[in-house]
Formats: C-alpha cells, structure tokens, sequence
C-alpha cells in the first residue's frame, strides 16, 4: 500500500461507521453534501419543468392546429349542407381529409397521446369527423342550429386545450412575455374565433341564396357588432400589454390581425347589412373572409413561435446554470477524495464478501447464509441482506405456483398444460398405453357475458370449473383453463372407451349447473372433443390437441351440447 495513503486507511478501519463519518462531517462533509443535493434537485427540477413546459407549449401548438381545422370543417360543413351552389366547392372534403390527418398525428404522439383525456378526446373525435358527411334534403335546417351544433365539436377540442394548458401549467412560466403570448393566444384570440366563423358561414350562405330572413338578418347584425366589440377590446388589450411584448425576439405582428377583423366587418356591413348585394359572388366573400381568418392564424403561429423561441433561450440558461454548478461540487468533492480511499480499503474485503454472496442469490442460490466478519454496519448489512435471501427464496416458490395458474378459477394454465402434456406424451410411448384429451368450450357464453355480465360469466366459470375437478377421480388428472371459455382435460393411461363416457359425465354435470345471481339464475350447456392415441416414438404431442380441438369444432358445429370423439391419424413413416 502506498506510504501516504496507509495512515489514512489506518485511522479509517480502526472506527465504526458512526465515527468514521463523524470524522468526514467534521469537515462539512455532511452539510456539504445535504445543500449540494438540494441545490441539485433545485437545479434539476427547473430544468424538467422547463421541459415540461416546452412539451406542453407543442401539445397546445398541436390542439391549436386542430381547433383551426376543426373551426374550417365547422363552416365548410355547414355551407356544404346548405349552400348547394354549382361550380362553388367549400372545401368540405378536403378540410375532412385535413382535420383526419391531424388527428392521426396527434395518435402518433406518444407523450401526448398517452394521456387518458386526450385518448377519450381524440377517439370521439375521430369517429364523430370521419362519419361526418352530408345529407341531401337538409337545406331547411337553420344555419343558426347547424353552426351551434357544429360548434360543439370546436369547444370540446378548446376544453382540451384548456386542460392540456391546466397540465403543463405554461402561464407558470418566470417569463412575463411567454405568459402574456400565451394568454393572448388562449383568451383573446380565442374570442375571436365564434364571431369570424359566423360571418364567414352566415354571410357566404345568404349570398348564395340573394335572401336573409328576419332571423338570418338579427344573426348578421349580433356578428357584426361581435366583431365590432372585440376589434375594439383587442386594441385595448394590445396597449396594456404592448410594453411586455418588448422582447428580443421580434414580436408577432399585431396589425394584421386589426386589418383583417376591420375588413370582415366592412364586408358584412357593406355587403348585407347595409343591403343585400344580389350579384355579388359568394365565393369572393368567402375567399376575402378566409384570409382575414387566416390572419389570425398566423399571428398565433408567430406568437407560438416567439414563445417556444424564449423557452428554449431559458432551458439554455437553466443547462449552463447546472453546468457550473455541477463542475463547481467536482472541484470541491475531490478535497475529500483522499478520506474516502481509506475509507474504502477499510471495507473492501467485507465488500467483496458481500458481493460473492449477493452474486449468488442473483445465480439463485437461496442455501449458502449470508456472513462477514466484520462488527460494524456492514455487519447489520449482511443480516439484512440474509433476511432478503430467505424472503427470495420464499417468494419464488410462491410466484412459480402462481405462474402456473389461472387467477380467476385456480386451474393450471396453458402453459403448465402444454408442458405436463408433452411429459405424458412421452410416458405414454415408452409405456405403450393410451392417453386421451378433451376439450370444452360453454356453448353461447359471449351471450351470457352480454345478457348478464362479465361478473356473472366469470361466475360461471368459476362454478365450472370446480365441478371438472370435483369429477375427475385421479392425481394424474389434469383439468387446465385453456384460454377464455375454453378448458382442456388430460387423461394419462385413459383408453377412448373410458374417455367418452368422462365426457358425457361432463356434459350432463356441466347442464344440471344452476348459477344464482342478484337477478336470475343462469344455466348453460358446453360441447366437448374427444381424442385418443397410443402415441408412437417421435409423436408430436400437439397433434393431439389439433384432433381434440377439430372435434370440438364439428361438435359445435352439429348443434353444440355434446360430446364427439375423433380418432388420432398416424403418420404411416
């Protein structure tokens, strides 16, 4: 050993624990450690909740997108409903196709897509959008009715995204200027989709149709001074925060947004408010409102933008910040390196004890105690972990039973079966005597499970099986639940005579059950195949199964509720 490490290995292996890290404390080694991991967890979790909200601020992106889609399936519907006009195509089936797409993009998102809300959310939707189609002989429907109805759908996904904003909790951010980007995309521009829609869908229609009714008239002015209202909120609102948005990364552009909710609200003042322009082209109007509705999009593109720019900005800071952190505690922890390696050469030979030994219970060995010579802590640790080699020990055994059983009606399962059949199979060659198989299935039991229950199945089940064990009369018996309804018996030494009449013992047993439950009493009846061989030298034990299921088939297949019995064909070889 090296002359100026020996004093201290020395010194280390004549304490105990308690006064070796005594020792180490008495050089702030403790406390050292104590602020070091706490400063870590500090660091680490500002960092996962960077990323977290980085996470979130895509999943919102990605909701967004499909609020959008689903706000153009939401007019194009509904103009595709009611404004048959030739030659005009709304672009029904296409935002269709768009807002699937979408959709199947958000499947493929495995951290957003796990989430159970999204899942149940995203289902629905799917289904309600790809069965969405268009009706003939709707057009009387009211457009008011259709677009509330189709709005639905709108605030489902905007619910979504509200709780997606709930999980990740983006508006927590230490960045004011994420915060207000943020709230003006979920609050202020939220606001503006209903109005925009309506006046896209409302204004589009009755162009088509040179004609607004008394109601159509009252929905176009409501529109039209919704719009007028949020023009003038969102102009307030974008000089409370215009000084927070002094950032420096650009900032999104504000005015574009103004100018296309000012030239949608002309356009429904100058076109059918003010009087009803008979030739005008409806398709123009839709065109001019859709770029205006499109200049709210990017301006939320470009909001989403900044604020993901700034998120990464602070996850860098955050990164570097634990960098020097991290090469700061290194520096400090290698003033205490040349303790610790007395320390370490103090345990190493009981160390290496309990390596041996844990190695071995790793290998399985469950006999050979746990022991190490020494009489400080190590020694607390070695009657520990000889407790853990007892526990194991007892624990396989137990989980070796369980793996070989059927948790609902206690039978040995598939795998136990395929294995004790192939072990009998190969008795049954070398002692040339028969072995016999039965499968059953219970007749109809999807419609019990359907009428009366999955509880009530289990039951019968349950109740079915306790009475194939209660009939068979030998420990060489086997009575296996083979999958679902289906269960199988291996007969060991059982010639075909004996295996039938087992069989018709089963059927009657298994019609005379009676299953009581809080409603009804529930009866039923199996079909079973037979089949039985002198098994040959290099007989494959699967045939066997293959026989008795394809017996079990014809007898389901000539009415159920009996037993058929087929013969194993040898091969001539």
């Amino acid at each position: 050993m090296n002359k100026f490490i020996y004093p201290s290995f020395r010194l280390m292996n004549s304490l105990s624990y308690s006064n070796k890290f005594t020792l180490i404390a008495s050089l702030i080694a403790v406390p050292l450690i104590v602020i070091a991991t706490s400063l870590a967890i500090q660091f680490h979790i500002s960092v996962e909740r960077v990323q977290e909200q980085q996470t979130g601020l895509q999943h919102i992106r990605l909701s967004t997108q499909l609020i959008r889609e689903l706000e153009n399936l939401r007019d194009n519907h509904v103009l595709a409903f009611l404004a048959r006009v030739e030659d005009i195509d709304f672009g029904f089936n296409k935002t269709q196709d768009k807002t699937l797409a979408l959709i199947n993009k958000i499947e493929a998102s495995p951290d957003l897509y796990q989430q159970q809300y999204t899942q149940d959310f995203i289902k629905d939707l799917k289904e309600e959008v790809s069965t969405l189609g268009i009706a003939p002989g709707m057009e009387a429907v009211r457009i008011v009715y259709l677009f509330d109805n189709a709005e639905l759908r709108v605030e489902k996904a905007r619910a979504w995204r509200v709780s997606l904003e709930n999980k990740y909790n983006i508006t927590s951010s230490t960045d004011q200027s994420v915060v207000a980007l943020i709230n003006l995309i979920l609050n202020d521009m939220y606001q503006l989709s209903k109005p925009l829609g309506k006046a896209r869908t409302y204004g589009t229609y009755y162009l088509t149709q040179h004609y607004i009714s008394s109601n159509g008239a009252d929905a176009i002015d409501t529109t039209y001074q919704t719009l007028n209202h949020e023009i003038e909120n969102l102009t307030i609102k974008l000089k409370s925060i215009k000084s927070t948005l002094q950032i420096k990364h650009a900032s999104p552009m504000i005015a574009p947004v103004i100018r296309a909710l000012i030239n949608t609200r002309n356009l429904l003042d100058d076109k059918l408010i003010q009087s009803l322009e008979q030739n005008y082209d409806p398709y123009l109007y839709y065109y001019a409102v859709t770029q205006d509705i499109e200049q709210v999009y990017i301006f939320i593109e470009g909001a989403f933008n900044i604020a993901d720019a700034i998120q990464n900005d602070i996850y860098e800071e955050k990164i570097n910040s634990l960098k020097v952190f991290y090469i700061l505690v290194a520096t400090i922890g290698l003033l205490f390196i040349y303790l610790y390696i007395g320390f370490f050469y103090s345990i190493k030979l009981n160390i290496k004890t309990l390596i041996r030994s844990a190695n071995k219970v790793a290998n399985g060995d469950y006999l050979s105690a746990i022991k190490v010579s020494s009489e400080d802590e190590l020694k607390l640790l070695s009657i520990t972990m000889d407790n853990m080699r007892q526990q194991l020990d007892a624990r396989e055994h137990k989980l070796k039973e369980l793996s070989i059983t059927d948790g609902l009606t206690n039978l040995k399962n598939r795998k136990y079966f395929d294995d004790t059949l192939e072990v009998e199979v190969a008795k049954s060659n070398r002692s040339n005597t028969p072995i016999s198989l039965i499968m059953l299935d219970i007749d109809h039991f999807k419609s019990i499970n359907d009428n009366y229950g999955h509880q009530a199945g289990d039951k019968c089940l349950i109740e079915m099986s306790a009475t194939l064990t209660d009939l068979m009369r030998r420990k060489s018996d086997l009575v296996a639940r083979y999958g679902g309804e289906e269960f199988i018996i291996l007969l060991p030494n059982t010639d075909k005579d004996h295996a039938k009449a087992l069989s018709e013992l089963i059927r009657v047993s298994i019609g005379q059950l009676n299953i009581e439950t809080e409603s009804s009493t529930i009866s039923f009846t199996a079909s079973l195949g037979i089949a039985t061989v002198i098994p040959p030298a290099h007989f494959n034990h699967e045939k066997l199964i293959t026989v008795a299921d394809s017996a079990l088939y014809t007898a389901k297949e000539q009415g159920r509720n009996r037993c058929i019995f087929k013969s194993v064909v040898l091969d001539n070889a």
